[in-house]
């Protein structure tokens, strides 16, 4: 059981007299229940039921980018494992009921209409039934192949349907569609799994086409509201298809090196216009070496650990992508160049009192490099992060009680 409240405020207008008057003032309040039951050997099985109820809030008190709404998610699932010597099978079932309960608000307007939004799409429902079937068997003791086939599913959210404003977290004026479909996936993955004493590794392929994907689509054309200048992005969908590839490795290749990797690759398609998907990850590769230093007095499992991560560079999927005008303007990006940042962190934990005190400190992008990372939501008109020095520590709470 949960709960979570969000308070989202910002651009403050002209009126002081009691605070700050908001032009955005969100509030969100989230009800989450989950329960789960587990068992172990039925008939050879072992698996998990449940279900899972999240009630959410949504309350606009100032801001014509959202109306007020109640939002209520139900899902039950059930997943179900069986090992026969080599081979491991599994299959997993979901019931979800979704509904979203907007009310009436006069600055919210259909697309390309004067009237504002009526009961008929205020009030949205959806239930969907989705699951999946896996299987791993044991090439040797050491080598297993894998393969799933799974059907989603994902309801257009309170932004996609009834947004119609200025969003300041993209800079943009954001257009909702109230006649969105949910979109409906079909994957099908295979992979390859090593595991030694001193090794793991794996190798993953997956195809995922999704009919009704929802995107944000650039329109090309801006609006003026209070004197600036704002792209307008509507929601949108299409059929698409996303495919990928990961590698990933990490090896013990002495008692006190280690050293991993992992290699994404992705392609899309959109099948109404045979581009790309909008807002699609580059490709990336990261790595890390690990030293592990032996014992000092009262430091014990100390290291030092030095990782890269290098990003290839990204074409705008077209003028339909988010931020795309940043390509034909003298500021800003669209399109990224390709990038290397490097991090360093060192730790180990003190003996203090009886106590194992951890301390950890690192210093990502090391040397400062300036780069945008295709994904960036700022990347029309700031830099990605530049170095970042955190330091850690976890103290045990009875190293003050101890005797």
């Amino acid at each position: 059981m949960s709960f979570q409240r969000n308070v989202r405020q910002a651009a403050p207008g002209d009126s002081y007299e009691d605070g700050p008057e908001w032009s955005v003032d969100l509030v969100r309040s989230v009800y989450e229940i989950r329960l789960d039951i587990a068992h172990t050997d039925v008939a050879g099985f072992d698996g998990t039921a449940g279900i899972d109820i999240n009630v959410q809030d949504q309350n606009t008190r100032a801001s014509g980018l959202l109306p007020d709404a109640d939002m209520l998610d139900i899902g039950v699932f059930a997943f179900e494992e069986r090992a026969f010597n080599k081979l491991t099978v599994n299959a997993g079932l979901r019931f979800d009921y979704r509904e979203h309960d907007a009310e009436p608000n006069p600055e919210m307007r259909l697309p390309d209409t004067e009237a504002g939004e009526t009961d008929d799409v205020l009030t949205q429902v959806y239930t969907v039934l989705s699951g999946s079937v896996g299987a791993g068997y044991r090439l040797t003791e050491f080598l297993a192949v894998t393969s799933n086939l799974g059907v989603g599913f994902r309801a257009p959210d309170l932004f996609e349907l009834h947004a119609f404003g200025v969003h300041g977290g993209v800079q943009a004026f954001q257009i909702g569609d109230p006649f969105l479909d949910p979109e409906r996936s079909y994957n099908i993955d295979a992979g390859l799994r090593l595991y030694t004493e001193r090794a793991i590794a794996r190798a993953t392929i997956y195809y995922n086409q999704i009919d009704n994907y929802i995107y944000l689509s650039n329109q090309d054309r801006d609006t003026t509201i209070g004197g600036t200048t704002l792209p307008i992005l509507a929601a949108d969908q299409t059929d698409g298809a996303i495919a990928g590839l990961e590698l990933s490795a990490t090896v013990d290749v002495l008692d006190w090196l280690r050293l991993d990797g992992a290699y994404s690759a992705t392609s899309s398609d959109n099948k109404a216009t045979d581009e790309e998907l909008p807002l699609m990850p580059a490709d990336r590769f990261s790595g890390g070496l690990r030293l592990c230093v032996p014992n000092r007095g009262i430091v014990g499992s100390p290291y030092v650990e030095f990782r890269v991560k290098h990003v290839w560079s990204k074409e705008s999927a077209g003028t339909y992508e988010p931020f795309s005008q940043f390509d034909r303007i003298p500021f800003g990006t669209a399109s990224t160049d390709d990038y290397t940042v490097f991090s360093v962190s060192v730790g180990g934990t003190l003996a203090l009192n009886g106590q194992q005190v951890s301390v950890h400190i690192e210093a990502e992008n090391l040397f400062d490099d300036a780069y945008v990372d295709f994904l960036d939501t700022y990347k029309g008109y700031a830099l990605s992060e530049g170095r970042n020095v955190s330091f850690r520590i976890q103290v045990p709470v009875n190293l003050f009680c101890a005797r």
